[in-house]
């Protein structure tokens, strides 16, 4: 069959608005129609509630493990975003770079990950072949964590000794690791009134800017205490982010309600909620006695949103080896950042991060790519397909 150009392909799937909660199927159709005709067997996982799936494509054996290129079909919200100079749903180049939302995260990797795959001679494979596009990795890797659940439970799905190649910008670095996430929300109740009556009230606004403070030192002594390791060095920090504080109806009421959201990045090999437990214990014994002597009903509920997993797989993988092989950059560090790898390495595989786009260009107006990233990436996966499907060697 005649394959798409690259940027052909490319911009197709930019042109799909995949941002947010809009579905993704279009963008499967391109996809699944152009891998079933060159041979792949697709299944898709629906979602159930909402216009979304998982695609998984396969090809060749399955009996022992198989390379997984993988990566996420949504992408950051475009819409209302200050600074782009163009439709950010239109491929274009403007000098050395080609800007869109998505080059650097992700679907530029997506259409480089499907021609690469269009161009493998598929009989000729020794380890089977896969493709995975997921859904909501922006927000909570719902999808990742629904394919995580069932893997190993049908025909179609992978041998567990895969090892998964994600896409994420890297600029051709290999990480081998990433931190979690952690998103929890404090939610002050106080004590509603007239704004001229102030000392009658208690101003739930005020208690959770408080904690906002407390919280920020605490992220200060937790920086101040870190000692770098060999795979984060100097970014091995929980980099705490106090998000947003929402609360008050008018100019003149006292908040009788406000809430805080903050989130964090642990390190795989830390305790994902030992910042958290600080947290609690710092507010109920700094915080709580005098808010509740303002207002006996006052309180600081702290509630757990989202805990994602990080990653952390062994050295010298297989895919490793192919990744060297291809032209990646080595040795394997790791992101600051979290992936779908971590529910993914959960199930069992073994999961690195490498991908053509730049961390920098990622999630801000007139996300770009560069053009010589962008060209590099099918000769690139066609080689780490070539060395680990096609020689097969150990």
């Amino acid at each position: 069959m005649t394959l798409p150009t690259l940027f052909d392909l490319a911009a197709r799937l930019i042109a799909e608005d995949t941002a947010g909660e809009a579905t993704n199927l279009p963008l499967l159709d391109v996809v699944q129609d152009l891998l079933e005709r060159a041979g792949f067997r697709c299944t898709r996982q629906l979602d159930g509630r909402r216009n979304l799936a998982n695609l998984l494509a396969v090809a060749g054996p399955l009996d022992d493990d198989c390379l997984v290129l993988c990566g996420h079909t949504d992408v950051v919200p475009h819409a209302g975003q200050p600074g782009w100079s163009g439709d950010p749903l239109r491929l274009r180049r403007e000098g050395d770079s080609l800007l869109g939302r998505g080059t650097s995260d992700m679907k530029v990797f997506l259409a480089q990950a499907v021609l690469a795959a269009l161009e493998t001679d598929l009989p000729g494979l020794r380890r089977g072949l896969a493709l995975l596009f997921t859904y909501d990795e922006e927000t909570e890797s719902t999808g990742a964590r629904r394919f995580a659940r069932l893997l190993g439970t049908g025909p179609s799905l992978l041998p567990p000794r895969s090892q998964v190649l994600l896409g994420e910008p890297t600029d051709w670095r290999i990480y081998r690791g990433h931190k979690g996430y952690v998103r929890f929300s404090l939610t002050a109740h106080g004590k509603g009134g007239h704004s001229s009556r102030r000392a009658e009230g208690c101003n739930a606004v005020v208690w959770a800017a408080r904690a906002a403070a407390l919280i920020d030192d605490l992220a200060r002594e937790e920086r101040a205490a870190l000692v770098p390791d060999e795979l984060f060095g100097s970014e091995g920090e929980a980099s705490v982010n106090v998000a947003s504080l929402h609360g008050g109806l008018a100019d003149n009421m006292i908040p009788e309600q406000a809430v805080l959201r903050v989130s964090y990045r642990p390190r795989p090999n830390q305790d994902p909620l030992a910042f958290l437990e600080r947290v609690r214990k710092a507010v109920d014994e700094i915080l709580l006695g005098p808010m509740k002597r303002e207002a006996r009903t006052g309180q600081l509920d702290i509630d757990l949103q989202y805990q994602g997993p990080g990653l952390l797989t062994e050295a010298d993988t297989i895919l490793e080896k192919a990744l060297l092989s291809a032209g990646a950059l080595g040795p394997a560090g790791a992101a600051p950042y979290s992936t779908d790898g971590g529910h993914l390495a959960g199930a069992g595989l073994r999961c690195l991060i490498c991908g053509p786009g730049s961390l920098a260009q990622a999630h801000r107006a007139d996300e770009s790519i560069s053009s010589a990233a962008f060209e590099q990436g099918v000769p690139f996966l066609r080689a780490v397909i070539r060395e680990y499907c096609l020689t097969k060697r150990n």
